[in-house]
């Protein structure tokens, strides 16, 4: 189902709060903070997998990726009769 803008009037979102009843803003940030800290955890195992599969690649076979990069030379221009 989309989610339009004339939803918004009727989506209630539970926030957590306070002992007084306002809002808990600490632990809603605290608690974001962990989410992010989760999620780099992950980025970064992810990479480091990444990282050794492609060690493990060049070190059984010797090759690298080279033919993938850019090259450094000009290609010819169109107008150009050297080509």
């Amino acid at each position: 189902r989309n989610f339009y803008a004339s939803d918004a009037d009727e989506l209630k979102i539970k926030l957590p709060i306070t002992a007084e009843g306002t809002p808990d803003y600490t632990f809603m940030e605290n608690f974001i903070c962990a989410l992010q800290k989760v999620v780099i955890a992950d980025v970064v195992a992810y990479t480091d997998q990444k990282i050794q599969a492609h060690k493990t690649v060049i070190q059984t076979t010797g090759k690298t990726n080279e033919h993938l990069l850019c090259s450094s030379k000009k290609l010819p221009r169109e107008n150009d009769d050297r080509h």
